[in-house]
């Protein structure tokens, strides 16, 4: 006999015709889901991207990101613009369900603007530490509907939970309670 359970619905972004719930981003991160090899993958895990993003640190300069979230144009220089649904690494999605911060109707786009130590340990702090409550600053925003993101003159790669998708230009879609869980009562 199956345990009581309930239905949990959850937030989702599309990306052109593909979905993901945690995380969508351009820059490092992306760069490294698509430098790392397989077997470095298996061998390590994710100390495999760690060391693919330590590497690719040194030679990464800030690039231009052409941003409109929610119809408010952003242009800034960064290394890494990562849009999440939820506090991807302090709440996981697990058997429990899931957090609030999936379905309070919200994306959170974090900027990593360089590689200073100080900026890393913030968005670190943020992502890691801080509670989810949205917290508007210049590197910590979100949107209720859409962002496109873009890098004028070098097209990215775009990963969406941890598989490359697509390069820049790309749109993301805020899609509401879209996904529905089963988790315990």
């Amino acid at each position: 006999m199956a345990a009581d359970y309930k239905i949990k619905k959850i937030d989702a972004m599309r990306i052109e015709n593909r979905y993901a719930i945690s995380n969508v981003s351009a820059g490092i991160s992306s760069r490294a889901m698509g430098g790392t090899k397989t077997e470095d993958k298996q061998k390590k895990g994710m100390l495999a991207y760690i060391e693919t993003i330590a590497k690719d640190l040194a030679e990464t300069e800030p690039v231009e990101f052409t941003l409109n979230l929610d119809g408010r144009p952003l242009l800034l220089k960064a290394i890494e613009v990562m849009v999440t649904n939820g506090n991807i690494l302090k709440e996981n999605l697990s058997q429990r369900g899931s957090p609030t911060s999936y379905s309070d109707g919200k994306l959170e786009v974090h900027i990593l603007r360089s590689i200073e130590p100080l900026e890393i340990v913030n968005l670190a702090w943020e992502l890691l530490i801080e509670p989810p409550e949205p917290k508007e600053r210049p590197n910590n925003l979100s949107v209720e509907k859409s962002i496109w993101l873009n890098t004028p003159g070098k097209s990215f790669p775009v990963q969406a939970d941890g598989d490359i998708i697509t390069k820049t230009p790309v749109e993301i879609h805020l899609v509401p309670r879209s996904v529905n869980l089963i988790v315990p009562k």
